[in-house]
Formats: structure tokens, sequence, C-alpha cells
């Protein structure tokens, strides 16, 4: 992050039960947000980025694994698509 620059961002997720006998659930999200220069305008959602998509959560014996496909919304013709994400611990439920 750029010094004097501010991050706003959201997140709506929905987690539904694949299997409760293994502990696995499945992810569906939507994120939005951005990093704004000091000056500008935090609450102008015009110009925050969005993306949405999907994955999976274990809660397994070592702890919480998730796996995660994200896709932008109009994506910027130096924006990779899909975007993979792996996580080990220290997820909310």
């Amino acid at each position: 992050m750029i010094a004097g620059s501010a991050f706003i961002s959201n997140s709506f997720e929905y987690r539904f039960p694949i299997s409760e006998e293994i502990g696995l659930l499945g992810i569906g999200f939507i994120d939005g947000g951005n990093a704004f220069r000091e000056g500008e305008i935090l609450f102008d959602a015009t110009q925050w980025r969005y993306g949405y998509g999907g994955g999976v959560l274990w809660f397994s014996p070592f702890g919480p694994l998730q796996l995660v496909l994200g896709f932008p919304i109009n994506p910027r013709s130096d924006e990779s698509s899909p975007i993979y994400e792996f996580s080990v611990g220290g997820l909310g439920i």
C-alpha cells in the first residue's frame, strides 16, 4: 500500500453444508473494495472493484483449510482471471 492511502472493502458470503460428516462446507461470495490515495473519496462506490466466486472449506483435523476461485467483474486488461486462493486456519464461522 502507498503511504497516505486507505483501503475499504466489503464481502457477502454464503456457506452451506456439503458433508456434515467430514466437516465440508461450500462457499459462495461477492466482494467489493479498492485502495485510495490521500484526499480521494473512499465511499465513491463507482471507483470500487468487484468480484465473485466460490469454494470449499474443510474443517480438517489439522485446522480449517479453504480453497476459493474468484472472478473479477469487468476485469481490466492487466488482471488475471480466475484467481485462486488457498488458506489455512484463522477462519471465522
